[in-house]
């Protein structure tokens, strides 16, 4: 069988993934996507990113509290090595406010609006997540970078 041959080749399960997907069996699309990701032996791949994507698209079609918090964690993963990918910072937020994370919430809206230049709402999404009280504090340290950030950029404009 072909399967026999390619069961180490991770791109036919990323295919079985999205199949699945598109068919709206979400669990069976996870557990394709999860084999295809740790087929691949390298530490970093740009594909591994691809397909954690598309891993946590799926993870968010559940609304399941244990594959909400994976999302979680995979996002933050995914956004180590590609912080400026403004739509994973949009499925943190999504994924966090659906866990009633809002200081995780708010940095990560906060994030996307830096992204995309809007500043006064960054500023606002920062402050907003500061007054949360369970504000991890890796993410109270986000804030206050990217009030920062901020910062450098009014003042090299003038």
């Amino acid at each position: 069988l072909i399967e026999d041959r390619l069961k180490d080749y991770p791109f036919l399960y990323e295919l079985k993934g999205d199949i699945n997907f598109n068919k709206g069996d979400f669990n069976s699309a996870i557990k394709e996507y999860e084999k295809a990701i740790h087929s691949f032996k390298e530490v970093f791949n740009p594909s591994t990113d691809l397909i954690k994507f598309s891993l946590i698209k799926t993870y968010l079609q559940s609304n399941n509290k244990k594959e909400l918090k994976k999302s979680i964690m995979v996002l933050e993963e995914i956004l180590l090595n590609n912080p400026n990918w403004s739509y994973l910072w949009r499925l943190l937020a999504k994924s966090s406010g659906k866990l009633n994370k809002k200081g995780v919430y708010y940095i990560a809206l906060a994030e996307e609006a830096l992204i995309k230049k809007n500043f006064i709402k960054a500023k606002k999404y920062v402050d907003m997540a500061n007054r949360q009280a369970k504000l991890p504090t890796s993410y109270r340290l986000r804030g206050a970078d990217i009030l920062a950030r901020i910062n450098v950029i009014k003042h090299s404009n003038k």
